[in-house]
């Protein structure tokens, strides 16, 4: 079983309130999640699902929410059709976003675990700093 994390941290200069919201409205969550339609309650229990098209190929990834302590921490398992594993519980990894306020504004770690290897974790690093990096400036441009 694989056992590299993936962390990555982005400052946004906002309340963690409106890094919450921006996260978990469909109304921007598009925007962050590059392109992706996410359907969840945001409910411990839930499911959630990404829908989209990644360089002319159609996805559906998905998972379950864990935990959610608003404008604190969103945890949910995440499974991806693109990933070449089947879907499987073991296959699944946790998402934790961990929100703090931080120097007037709020300091966004994400995590990502089960990571098969050296290559795989600066990958997720990768798209988890774009990501956050789509955070940063959708909600700085909403709420600046």
């Amino acid at each position: 079983m694989a056992t590299l994390t993936a962390t990555s941290s982005v400052h946004v200069d906002v309340e963690p309130s409106a890094v919450w919201t921006g996260i978990t409205d469909p109304a921007t969550n598009s925007e962050i999640y590059f392109g992706a339609r996410v359907d969840t309650d945001w409910r411990e229990g839930s499911p959630i699902t990404f829908t989209g098209d990644w360089k002319g190929t159609s996805y559906v990834d998905k998972g379950e929410i864990l935990r959610v302590e608003p404008e604190r921490l969103l945890q949910f398992t995440y499974w991806s059709s693109m990933g070449g594993s089947n879907d499987e519980p073991d296959n699944y990894a946790t998402i934790t976003f961990r929100l703090a306020p931080r120097d007037g504004g709020t300091e966004l770690t994400v995590t990502q675990d089960k990571l098969a290897d050296e290559e795989g974790r600066a990958q997720a690093e990768s798209n988890w700093r774009q990501m956050l990096d789509n955070v940063k400036q959708v909600i700085e441009k909403r709420h600046g």
